[in-house]
């Protein structure tokens, strides 16, 4: 006989679901450990950077180079 016999079990529909509700779990908890060593890799290889502003200067307006005062 071959040693490469498949092992059969008799289980409940309930049995199989909860046993794949475990196994989903325990994939679900891997991805999210996986997902945080990858974080921490980022951050640890992360550059710090300054954000700088700088405001655009406008040209002047054609109504102030007139003085824009409409008094007589």
């Amino acid at each position: 006989m071959s040693n490469n016999l498949r092992k059969r079990y008799l289980v409940s529909e309930g049995e199989l679901f909860l046993l794949w509700a475990e196994i989903e779990q325990v994939r679900k908890q891997e991805s999210r450990e996986a997902f945080k060593q990858r974080i921490k890799v980022m951050m640890q290889e992360a550059q710090q950077v300054e954000l700088v502003v700088k405001h655009k200067e406008t040209p002047a307006c054609a109504g102030d180079e007139k003085g824009g005062s409409h008094e007589q």
